[in-house]
């Protein structure tokens, strides 16, 4: 069995705020500059220059929670087998204790000992089939108001759907891909438990991914596979479920899917299938599962090329598709126009939804996107809520007046002025955009700093000046130089127009878009730091020359003062991130509020572990460090050095902050691929600081 390496080695775990003696570090610690003598000699190793650096896959986070024997990356240096086969626990931990109410899982067997364990009497299960099913009938209860307040949504499932879902996970076809017919039978929820999950749904997934026509979709007259999507989903923001009913019915309902597309073709242009094949991929990469993980990776590719193939970003009028307005003589036809203009719609909303979800793995896996960015020329942004959550076609055409139809803005037309408004200012303004397309506009910029980035890392991957083919970073080049500043400059405009600047309405909440602002400094951060070093060091490789790079190129970037702004972007991320959590937001933003928080702790600790004393002086003298008080800390009046003690109290506070991240991903029970990101930062924590 191998052992850990010294980065991710660690006794037991302590408070974070216990005093640190870094009397003997701080001093010992060498200092490193762009002289060749004074680096170590795995610097010039350079036939390992490069191996694997370039990589910034998120996917790797996975083997720390796997329940498989195979790895994204060579852990077999540092896991050992027992760790390699170690997964999410599904038993009843999780929803055993919540604050003072005694709550148990159900099962036959439970409901016998309910008097011997002294569980409360007032708490029943509504489910007998085991963890998959289970939901706390409290939570139920308590959630109906909330669910109404934040969507009028009704989902009166009938008995006839509800079995017609239980038959599709339990298909005669699906036996040869998947075993255990009778567990999934007998441990399928009840009609109200999965009406609870398409509730939940409906107010955490529908405002993210607003494809379904609220006012005319009928549960009863849906696909099963949509329906099992939209619960498996759902099933995700249940506190007691925590997606154990995802876990156990992602495979079989992907299946069913895919099957039912080599089986009909015609089912590749259906708008329920490809919605129902988009929600299990967006569920599969945020599960914590890595095999449903790899597999959203190829199904991404799938719906790219379903997308293109059915021109869902290709929103130009046509004659043969757009709904004409009947004549004053067939005024009874209103109903068939506007039939017609909700499937042009949701064609459109339903390519937005997949180019958004290929945007979101560039963004926050750091994945090649699979559309080009030539594909949106003529896509379309979602026209008003106004006109989608009309209830009926004459409330419609009340609203639309004489135009044939709403109106919506060209994707592109933002765009450009988002990417143009420093170059060619005033030409062309900036539209009011919902909450959707303000997040879709920061991911679309995380693509461009995508492309930029893995320019960079052909040239040079570590930051390291003495590789054979690198560059120092003020000497990238000024085009590469020029297209950062560019970045910057758009981000800049996003964040004062849609995000949190002063061009937006701050004492507007609604206006306030979190998984955006989160995007905003994610995106800051990406341009100005190279996030594989973080991921090297916090154990994505178990190679020792991976790690020499990135401990060496991260020791060059903490001590330049040009990495001040990373710090100070850094705190403002996890402000943010907490804000979002006090705010009730954790649930909506989950996906961005994960990663942000995961890379906000990773930055904090290595500037703990890597920075030198001048730069955290630094670092805390900003005043956009508001998050670390200045005031405790005691350095001396020039304000450049910090003794051994001051250093202490740093690192305890950045750590703080690290800490913080770990507990706030706790919160994040919508996407469990939290679960692995704590766990990171939790042994990161726990490592001897020498």
């Amino acid at each position: 069995m191998r052992n850990l390496p010294s980065n991710l080695q660690g006794e037991s775990h302590s408070p974070v705020s216990r005093s640190v003696d870094l009397s003997s570090s701080v001093t010992d610690r060498p200092t490193f500059s762009s002289d060749q003598t004074e680096l170590r000699d795995w610097d010039l190793q350079w036939p390992f220059y490069g191996e694997g650096l370039p990589d910034v896959n998120l996917g790797w986070t996975l083997d720390f929670l796997s329940n498989d024997a195979s790895t994204h990356s060579p852990l077999d240096f540092m896991h050992s087998h027992e760790e390699m086969s170690a997964t999410i626990p599904l038993d009843h931990s999780s929803f055993n204790h919540r604050e003072n109410e005694d709550q148990h899982p159900v099962g036959s067997n439970d409901l016998q000992d309910v008097g011997h364990q002294g569980w409360s009497s007032r708490t029943h299960p509504i489910e007998t089939s085991g963890p998959a099913a289970y939901v706390d009938i409290d939570e139920i209860n308590n959630a109906v108001v909330t669910n109404l307040e934040r969507s009028n949504v009704s989902v009166p499932l009938s008995k006839e759907i509800h079995k017609t879902m239980v038959d599709t996970v339990t298909a005669p076809l699906l036996e040869g891909f998947c075993n255990e017919k009778g567990k999934y039978a007998q441990s399928f929820p009840s009609l109200s438990t999965i009406s609870y999950f398409h509730q939940l749904f409906f107010a955490h997934v529908q405002p993210r991914f607003p494809v379904l026509h609220i006012p005319t979709f009928n549960p009863n007259d849906a696909s099963p596979n949509l329906l099992l999507a939209m619960a498996i989903v759902g099933s995700c923001y249940s506190e007691s479920n925590q997606g154990k009913f995802a876990l156990t019915y992602l495979e079989r309902t992907r299946m069913s899917i895919k099957l039912m597309q080599e089986r009909d073709n015609s089912y590749l242009c259906s708008l329920e299938n490809l919605l129902a094949f988009l929600f299990v991929s967006l569920s599969a990469m945020w599960v914590g599962q890595k095999v449903a993980y790899e597999r959203a990776e190829c199904d991404r590719g799938e719906l790219a090329v379903y997308c293109r193939r059915l021109q869902l970003l290709d929103c130009r009028v046509k004659q043969n598709t757009s709904p004409q307005m009947p004549s004053r003589q067939n005024r009874s036809r209103f109903g068939d126009a506007w039939s017609k203009w909700i499937n042009i719609e949701q064609k459109k909303r339903l390519g937005l939804c997949i180019y958004l979800l290929d945007c979101q793995v560039a963004a926050l896996f750091q994945r090649q996107p699979y559309i080009s960015k030539a594909e949106t020329v003529n896509a379309a942004l979602p026209c008003s809520g106004i006109f989608w959550n009309a209830p009926t076609a004459w409330a419609w055409k009340a609203l639309l007046g004489p135009a044939e139809i709403p109106p919506s803005t060209y994707f592109l037309t933002t765009l450009t002025t988002i990417l143009l408004h420093n170059e060619i200012p005033g030409v062309l303004p900036f539209p009011a955009l919902d909450d959707f397309c303000k997040t879709l506009y920061a991911y679309v910029l995380h693509t461009h700093i995508f492309e930029w980035r893995q320019t960079i890392c052909m040239l040079n991957p570590t930051g390291l000046v003495t590789s054979p083919v690198s560059l120092a970073p003020e000497n990238i080049g000024a085009t590469l130089q020029e297209r950062r500043n560019w970045l910057e400059r758009c981000l800049l405009n996003w964040a004062s127009f849609y995000g949190d600047g002063s061009q937006a309405d701050s004492t507007d909440r609604s206006s306030k878009t979190f998984s955006g602002i989160l995007l905003y400094h994610l995106a800051n951060l990406a341009i100005h730091l190279n996030f594989s070093d973080l991921h090297i060091v916090a154990g994505r490789s178990g190679s020792d020359a991976d790690i020499g790079l990135a401990m060496q190129s991260l020791r060059n970037w903490l001590q330049k003062e040009r990495a001040q702004n990373i710090f100070a972007c850094n705190s403002q991320m996890l402000n943010a991130a907490h804000e979002a959590i006090t705010a009730g937001d954790a649930q909506r933003s989950g996906f961005e509020l994960a990663v942000s928080l995961f890379m906000g702790g990773l930055i904090s600790w290595a500037i703990s572990r890597f920075g030198s004393c001048d730069i955290m002086t630094l670092h805390l003298n900003d005043p956009r460090t508001s998050d670390l008080p200045q005031a405790e800390l005691d350095g001396d009046d020039d304000g450049n050095q910090l003794s051994a003690g001051d250093s202490s109290q740093v690192v305890n506070l950045l750590l703080d902050q690290v800490a913080g991240a770990r507990d706030g991903l706790r919160t994040v029970t919508c996407v469990r691929l939290a679960a692995s990101f704590g766990e990171i930062l939790d042994r990161l924590l726990t490592e001897p600081v020498n």
